[in-house]
């Protein structure tokens, strides 16, 4: 778990993560609920979180939403 934990502290501050990217990083659920639980991570939306104590920014969301999501979202 701690290894875990260290590679999610090296995400950026302000990247949102994805409950669908962090299980494909083998996170699971009960993992995630965990982190949340000491701090680790918050909630910002149902499936999202940053981590505690940093806001994400609105590039962090379109990157979330573009490389974690796969979808084909751009500014505009």
């Amino acid at each position: 778990m701690k290894g875990k934990l260290q590679k999610l502290m090296g995400y950026q501050q302000e990247q949102v993560l994805t409950a669908s990217w962090l299980a494909e990083q083998g996170y699971s659920p009960q993992l995630v609920q965990g982190y949340v639980k000491h701090g680790w991570l918050t909630p910002i939306a149902r499936g999202a979180f940053v981590r505690n104590g940093h806001c994400f920014t609105w590039d962090g969301g379109l990157q979330a939403i573009q490389k974690q999501l796969q979808l084909p979202v751009h500014l505009g």
